[in-house]
């Protein structure tokens, strides 16, 4: 639905965006930087995911708001129009590797990953029809499946909490806020969204900055809680491994002590017996002199 904007509040409109723009993609930009370098360090294809969907979601969100120079494709007229959903599908299939990823190096018993898997191969579908089939097809299929994915990952996050995962909170966190935009834009989509949401967003939910914000600021809790993660495994091993040399000392220390004793018994037995030879041997001695 077309909007109406004195120029005064239309100004104050697109400054206000600008600066949320700016936060949402320096963010993303930032966090795939890091990610990356971390995953060259750590050797993690966590971290390689999460670098990879960082910078497609950059792409993502640069070419809806018109910012040309980060949409690669626009240049070309015909996919001008395609662009925008074969990325939105590229990023979401990565997504799911990124879930996947996760549930592998937090060694989650993954019940659903066929269902992930399934989901997986249909991103990578809708991505190529976007670019070559009819795209009011996928606009309807990203209408049908949005709260059937959002459904999945609530399901997965309740499984990471069931297996107490590391992250269990910040997935029950990204599921829950997936949810509740999936269920925002079908209540946009079908004009049931209040009046006082739609006034608040200016203009559709999928453009709003502050709940897009909101979305990249759990995934980077998500990305801090990791670090926090491995740092704690990383002091625990170290405590670990000094506990094991300080016992390993005291079982040293013990079996030397041990060891000091029984040698000296052994000699102390051995003196005893040589005494006592020799004294076997006066004996005879004498009764043979006798």
């Amino acid at each position: 639905a077309p909007y109406l904007y004195s120029e005064d509040v239309f100004n104050e409109y697109i400054a206000r965006n600008a600066i949320w723009d700016g936060l949402l993609l320096g963010g993303l930009l930032a966090l795939g930087w890091t990610s990356l370098l971390i995953a060259i360090f750590a050797r993690s294809r966590v971290f390689i995911v999460l670098g990879l969907l960082s910078w497609l979601t950059l792409l993502v969100e640069g070419g809806r708001r018109g910012y040309e120079k980060l949409d690669f494709i626009t240049h070309l007229i015909e996919f001008s129009y395609r662009s925008p959903l074969v990325l939105s599908n590229l990023t979401l299939m990565l997504f799911v590797v990124f879930i996947l990823e996760l549930a592998r190096s937090e060694k989650v018993q993954l019940s659903l990953r066929k269902l992930w898997v399934g989901w997986a191969m249909y991103y990578a579908g809708l991505a190529l029809i976007s670019a070559f089939g009819d795209v009011y097809q996928v606009y309807w299929l990203a209408d049908v499946h949005r709260p059937l994915f959002s459904l999945t990952l609530l399901v997965t996050a309740v499984l990471f909490l069931r297996q107490n995962a590391p992250t269990r909170g910040l997935i029950v966190a990204i599921a829950a806020f997936s949810l509740a935009r999936a269920s925002l834009i079908a209540l946009e989509s079908s004009g049931l969204l209040p009046d006082s949401i739609a006034n608040l967003s200016m203009g559709s939910l999928r453009m709003n900055p502050i709940l897009v914000l909101g979305g990249f600021l759990i995934n980077l809790a998500l990305f801090a809680g990791w670090i926090a993660h491995v740092g704690l495994q990383r002091r625990k091993a170290l405590e670990k491994i000094s506990r094991l040399q300080r016992e390993e000392n005291i079982r040293l220390t013990q079996e030397v002590a041990r060891q000091t004793k029984a040698l000296n018994e052994a000699l102390q037995y051995a003196d005893e017996k040589n005494r006592q030879q020799t004294q076997i041997v006066g004996y005879i001695s004498h009764d043979l002199r006798a």
